[in-house]
């Protein structure tokens, strides 16, 4: 029996004759992937022999640098491919890197113009010019620069600096220039034209608003129609130039429908045509209207009178009652003014006047006083307090300013006889002046006499 070996195209390699019970091909080289034919010559049927037939690898040969072909058939066997083989030499300036005889990676080193600079890096890589010099600096060698002194070639865009050219480009003669934009032919480039379509060398514009009289719609106007405008009026919004060049708006909100609009209604929410906004004493005394503001009043009941004024307080059975605290004012009138006729203790009024700080809330610059209900009416009930709490600087006695209060025992400690006034003190000892606004007491009290309880009118405590 014999066994040969045959390659891909027949051609024979090796004969290989028994050896015991097996047929070896010993040291024959087999590269990955290839194609041979066994041919077994036998003097009987194989089958009748009872032949069996395997292939094994005893060996493999190294293959060092890992290319697919080991080391006793690579002709390179420590760089991966065969002599010849594509590389990369990673130098940007050669090209048609292969292995060489000695298995190094080299190409040909490219410089068309031989200038010694290749030509991936040479400026003018059809011109020698070892210099490289590159006077306007667009990266184009001067020798091959058809603009050695523009930055970039004929019909490169560029900047001519003319504001009324377009589509500025190099010419022939290395010019930067542009085409002028003037599409009415005015001499006045469209850039500037204050009328682009229609022919104005004067550029006149008689209302300043840079639409040129020639092609302005509305010429003694500010703008044109459609254009925004101020009316001047505050009760109208979207002001706009309309087909009679007359600045005009639409009304504004009134939310309140009092014929007043919301921009200049100093109370939007409460309809008050031709009076002023609705407060209570409350929102006046705790500063929630702010001072200046012109208020009504309304239906207050008359607690006290003076020369030029009058005290009104919260009663603590109306409506609207919050507490006694910030619940009495003074409406200063001026001096026997006849506005003072209608505030008539016990008696309701309604008032107009302005929130004034002349050390306390009151009002003042009084228009309006009208009697709501003549009366009388009872005053509301004094709120007993101790004399600490009604003295000057004690945060109660800015509340209770105009609120009718009730007071313990105290003795007068001191008396200014001629304008009425004395000082009680109480056995803390607090002390407070007591003046004749109001009420004047007959006989005058004296030094050391004692009162064992009292109730001091509005404004005693002032």
């Amino acid at each position: 029996m014999a066994m040969h070996l045959l390659d891909v195209t027949g051609a024979h390699l090796q004969l290989v004759t028994p050896s015991g019970s097996c047929l070896e091909l010993i040291d024959y080289p087999i590269a990955p992937s290839s194609t041979f034919y066994l041919v077994i010559e036998a003097f009987a049927d194989l089958g009748q022999l009872n032949f069996q037939l395997s292939v094994s690898q005893n060996n493999t040969d190294p293959d060092t640098d890992g290319d697919g072909f080991c080391d006793p058939t690579d002709n390179c066997p420590n760089t991966p491919g065969q002599i010849g083989s594509p590389c990369n030499d990673l130098d940007a300036c050669t090209v048609n890197d292969v292995l060489n005889s000695g298995c190094i990676c080299a190409g040909t080193f490219a410089d068309g113009d031989a200038d010694g600079i290749c030509d991936l890096n040479d400026n003018c890589p059809g011109s020698g010019n070892a210099g490289q010099e590159d006077g306007d600096l667009d990266g184009i060698g001067d020798v091959c620069d058809q603009c050695p002194l523009a930055y970039g070639q004929e019909g490169s865009s560029c900047n001519d600096g003319n504001d009324c050219t377009i589509n500025d480009v190099l010419d022939a003669n290395c010019n930067c220039v542009g085409i002028d934009f003037d599409v009415d032919d005015d001499g006045v480039c469209d850039f500037t034209d204050n009328c682009t379509t229609t022919p104005n060398a004067d550029q006149a514009d008689s209302d300043g608003d840079f639409v040129g009289d020639a092609c302005d719609i509305c010429p003694g106007a500010n703008g044109t129609v459609g254009w925004q405008c101020n009316d001047g009026d505050p009760c109208t919004v979207n002001d706009l130039i309309d087909a009679g060049c007359t600045c005009a708006g639409v009304p504004a909100p009134d939310s309140d429908g009092d014929g007043i609009c919301d921009a200049i209604d100093p109370c939007p929410t409460v309809a008050n045509p031709g009076v002023p906004c609705p407060a209570t004493i409350y929102e006046v005394k705790q500063g929630i209207i702010a001072t200046g503001a012109t208020v009504r009043v309304h239906n207050a009941l008359v607690t006290g009178k003076g020369e030029d004024g009058f005290f009104v307080q919260v009663k603590e059975d109306e409506p609207g009652y919050l507490s006694p605290y910030y619940s009495g004012l003074f409406v200063r009138t001026g001096l026997l003014s006849p506005l003072l006729t209608n505030a008539n203790v016990g008696a309701r009024v309604t008032i107009d006047g302005v929130i004034t700080w002349t050390g306390w809330i009151e009002l003042d610059n009084v228009t309006t006083v009208f009697v709501t209900d003549p009366g009388p009416i009872a005053p509301p009930v004094p709120i007993a307090v101790p004399y600490a709490q009604v003295i000057t600087g004690d945060p109660y006695a800015f509340a209770l300013e105009g609120v009718i209060v009730s007071l313990g025992s105290a003795s007068v400690t001191a008396t200014v006889g001629a304008i009425g006034e004395f000082t009680l003190t109480d056995a803390t000892p607090y002390s407070l002046v007591v003046d004749d606004f109001l009420y004047a007491p007959n006989p005058t009290p004296t030094v050391g006499q004692v009162y064992a309880s009292g109730v001091c009118a509005p404004g005693a405590t002032r």
